[in-house]
């Protein structure tokens, strides 16, 4: 339960440190689990964008999370 606690703080930092360009899209889809229409809706963008941006900021939350891995 402790260590899932750390890995829930340290997705929620991972994604504070993205790009603000990224981050209030993949904290809609990973932590508020809306879907990407709702999403697209939500900030006025095309649905393509959408999912990049999610896809992109994943990456880059993969790459920064790699030590959780494991858990």
């Amino acid at each position: 339960e402790k260590e899932q606690e750390k890995v829930q703080i340290a997705i929620r930092e991972a994604i504070s440190s993205l790009d603000p360009l990224y981050q209030e899209i993949v904290e809609d889809r990973l932590l508020n689990d809306m879907k990407y229409n709702a999403i697209s809706l939500k900030h006025k963008l095309p649905l393509h964008t959408i999912k990049n941006r999610i896809a992109r900021g994943k990456r880059v939350l993969q790459s920064g999370l790699k030590t959780y891995r494991n858990i």
